[in-house]
């Protein structure tokens, strides 16, 4: 039975080997054999046991951050690590993107790396959170690998509050892995990606126009291009953080009581946990939120726009527009609630609080689309990158708006009392010197005539 057994196998390896050397015929890889890795073994000694490893190939160069995934190797303790050429010699290397399905299957995720070793440009990281799995044939479809943005080196973002947290760096490759006999045979193919551009992320805060509880809906959103012409987007993924805030404002009446950062006042914010999010968006798919209390209205968007459905109906300023038509398409992943209200309209001190949801390291994982007659899912190159926690729509609510009102006014609030304590004290004395005034203006004509 042993002895049936291993013939099937060595059947099974040569059919395979001789399917592989047929494919690579055609799409141009070679398969090789790579022996499992240790952990705690030097990047360098895992490197060179493939026969045609050249280190000359990976020199330094002054000033060059980028990183360049070489080869990824399965652990003898079931982890997956990464090799990885950086040039400059420098740096961390921070997360890493890829699917273990393909095709149709593709659902590309971002796994944290692990230094673990380096031997001048030539660096060895572990994935974290991910462990092998048992089926005979693993597929790693790497799109991306990113590092923490370099101010100054790398290109900056446009639009006012805009940061990027992490650069992307295409990889471009799928990596399969067949284990027979305990001998794992890995393959190396090129795959198609997409690269983002010019992109924006943002919030439009939708409200009611007599927003006076201060309740809105937070619709945040990213604009982005390609660098080819998409001509109809089906489906996306997208990948984020978020946590919760609240901002609470003292308004001390030393100073103005509505402006914060005058002597006498203090900021201050709370934050719950970070969550990590993953979102399939697709293009017929509505989303809608009601807003308001007792006068509520109904919004409604897709969750993929053309910047043209975008736009429509909205009120935004002209920075905003020159902004967003850069851009083709809009995916409006994320809806949060948003609230502002004082602690007493004419009390001091003037507490004002607000309570939203922030949201970071926006990034497009994944894209379904039609181009030239053809149907493409593939994985996309994007940087991580936040926007601003205004919204592009900025407002108040109106009771605040009201209290800002009386920026000024305290002395003429104080003098209005005054007035009226005034009026009631001498209430008969001031109505018979009306009194007396009305009838001058009546009698003052016929005593003319006389």
């Amino acid at each position: 039975m042993a002895k049936k057994k291993r013939k099937f196998n060595n059947f099974l390896l040569a059919f395979v080997l001789a399917f592989l050397s047929l494919f690579t015929a055609t799409v141009g890889f070679m398969p090789s054999i790579t022996h499992a890795e240790e952990l705690g073994s030097n990047v360098l000694t895992d490197l060179q046991k493939d026969e045609t490893f050249n280190v000359a190939e990976y020199p330094v160069i002054e000033n060059d951050y980028s990183l360049q995934v070489i080869q990824i190797a399965e652990s003898t303790e079931g982890e997956l690590l990464v090799y990885v050429y950086q040039p400059s010699g420098k740096l961390r290397a921070t997360t890493i993107r890829f699917s273990t399905g393909i095709n149709d299957k593709l659902h590309p995720k971002d796994y944290s790396l692990t230094y673990l070793n380096s031997s001048n440009t030539l660096f060895k990281y572990k994935v974290q959170g991910f462990k092998v799995s048992s089926q005979e044939v693993r597929y790693y479809e790497v799109i991306a690998i990113h590092r923490k943005y370099i101010e100054g080196v790398d290109e900056p973002p446009t639009g006012e509050g805009q940061v990027i947290n992490e650069v992307a760096f295409e990889v471009g490759n799928r990596w399969s892995a067949t284990t027979l006999e305990g001998t794992t045979y890995y393959t190396q193919q090129g795959i198609k990606t997409v690269e983002i551009k010019n992109k924006w992320v943002g919030r439009y805060r939708y409200r009611t126009p007599l927003n006076w509880t201060g309740k809105a809906c937070d619709a945040h959103f990213v604009a982005f291009s390609t660098e080819f012409e998409i001509e109809r987007l089906r489906e996306a993924e997208v990948t984020f953080y978020s946590r919760t805030y609240k901002k609470t404002i003292d308004k001390h009446v030393t100073g103005d009581i509505v402006n914060p950062g005058l002597s006498g006042s203090s900021e201050s914010w709370s934050y719950g946990n970070w969550v990590k999010h993953v979102v399939p968006l697709e293009r017929d798919k509505e989303e809608n939120v009601v807003v308001g209390q007792i006068f509520t209205k109904k919004f409604t968007w897709n969750q993929i726009e053309t910047i043209g459905e975008f736009e429509e109906g909205k009120s935004l300023s002209k920075d905003i527009l020159n902004e967003l038509n850069k851009d083709k398409w809009v995916l409006n992943f994320y809806a949060t609630d948003f609230a502002e209200w004082a602690d007493s309209v004419m009390g001091t001190p003037i507490y004002e609080y607000e309570t939203g949801t922030e949201v970071d390291e926006v990034s497009i994982l994944r894209l379904k689309y039609y181009a030239n007659k053809q149907v493409f899912n593939v994985g996309v190159v994007d940087n991580k990158q936040t926007g601003s926690i205004d919204p592009v729509n900025p407002y108040k609510s109106p009771i605040i708006a009201f209290l800002e009102s009386f920026k000024l006014s305290i002395p003429l609030i104080a003098i209005a009392i005054a007035l009226i304590v005034l009026f009631i004290v001498y209430f008969k004395q001031i109505m018979k010197g009306i009194g007396v005034v009305i009838k001058w203006i009546f009698t003052l004509p016929w005593q003319l005539l006389k």
